[in-house]
């Protein structure tokens, strides 16, 4: 509910994983403002100004035929993957807040000027203004668009 609105009905996994708009993938979710450029061989990314990533493959129909450029490009906490070994699709992000959570903890990664909450267990060692490298699987990725904070996935 937004301001007395339903925003989305669905089964809860439905409803986390494939919001219909910004509202309902906040709070919780990172959001970036993106714009979609070519990448290489044609498949367009999007570029978030510290860094590219590819545009997974549901959302390429609706860029086509709707045509947006500029996106909110999102990814929850939890959907985040921390590395000691990168690899070249990986992004290299720094340690700037550590906030335990029992079980959990919040890690605050920067990378260029975009910050990053990142959820993992609280085994995992850190140490604040190291580096590690980020990986953000497609699957996980939600994109909407900029102007109208809807889902371009398509439902």
């Amino acid at each position: 509910m937004n301001r007395g609105q339903v925003q989305q009905v669905g089964m809860p996994d439905e409803v986390f994983n494939r919001p219909l708009n910004t509202f309902v993938g906040s709070p919780s979710m990172n959001l970036l403002d993106g714009t979609i450029r070519g990448g290489a061989e044609g498949r367009p990314v999007v570029d978030l100004a510290a860094f590219s990533q590819p545009v997974p493959d549901r959302f390429l129909d609706a860029l086509r035929t709707k045509g947006v450029e500029r996106v909110k490009w999102g990814i929850r906490p939890e959907a985040i993957k921390l590395l000691d070994e990168p690899q070249s699709d990986d992004v290299a992000g720094r340690v700037d807040v550590i906030e335990p959570l029992g079980s959990r903890q919040l890690i605050f990664m920067r990378s260029g000027d975009q910050v990053f909450v990142v959820m993992t267990d609280a085994e995992r060692r850190f140490k604040v203004g190291e580096t590690r490298s980020l990986r953000f699987e497609g699957k996980y990725v939600n994109m909407f668009d900029a102007q109208t904070g809807l889902s371009l996935s398509g439902g």
